[in-house]
């Protein structure tokens, strides 16, 4: 039996608060946050439907905020620079296939809040990329969240023999960040 740590223990006691992170880590980061929630959920920290909520509202108004902050560009100068740095050769795929920019950016790794505030630098529509993410970011959720889930999975046969949870969530997050660099170069591709 695999003895548990003080952060599995707290959140097990303490779930509200995880919900809550759930919802801030995926406006303000997004992969690894959502990879480890999809490990926890499978560990039986969280309800399915209810983490599916916090990790899918935190995506879309996240990007809202991201969108909000390109908007409001010049209060906000080095971050103008860092989307214009990453997002401006974009600038077409944006306006003209923004489902597929949307959609393929969230498996690329620093490059989805640079899309999301460069749409607000141009002044893209709010509503039509909105309805966009709303769709794309439900498939998101599911393949990050699930690919987590999934390797919740290997703890039960190799539990006896690990320790620490934390360690097996370390090999599997390695083993998750190889798999989105492959998701990554792919989706450049498509970009």
């Amino acid at each position: 039996m695999i003895e548990h740590s003080f952060i599995y223990e707290f959140i097990q006691y303490h779930q509200i608060y995880g919900y809550v992170l759930a919802f801030l880590f995926m406006a303000f980061e997004g992969d690894a946050p959502l990879f480890v929630f999809g490990f926890a959920t499978q560990q039986g920290l969280f309800n399915p439907l209810v983490v599916f909520i916090f990790l899918y509202s935190g995506t879309v108004i996240g990007d809202a905020f991201w969108y909000y902050l390109g908007l409001h560009g010049s209060k906000f100068p080095r971050i103008a620079r860092y989307a214009n740095r990453l997002a401006s050769p974009l600038d077409t795929h944006i306006q003209e296939r923004p489902f597929r920019t949307i959609f393929f950016s969230q498996f690329v790794y620093g490059i989805h809040h640079a899309i999301w505030i460069r749409a607000g630098l141009i002044k893209a529509p709010i509503k039509r990329l909105v309805k966009i993410d709303i769709f794309a970011s439900i498939f998101w959720v599911l393949i990050v969240g699930g690919l987590g889930f999934a390797a919740g999975t290997t703890v039960l046969p190799i539990g006896k023999y690990v320790r620490y949870t934390e360690l097996v969530l370390l090999i599997c997050l390695v083993l998750f960040f190889v798999i989105q660099h492959f998701l990554s170069k792919f989706s450049k591709k498509e970009l």
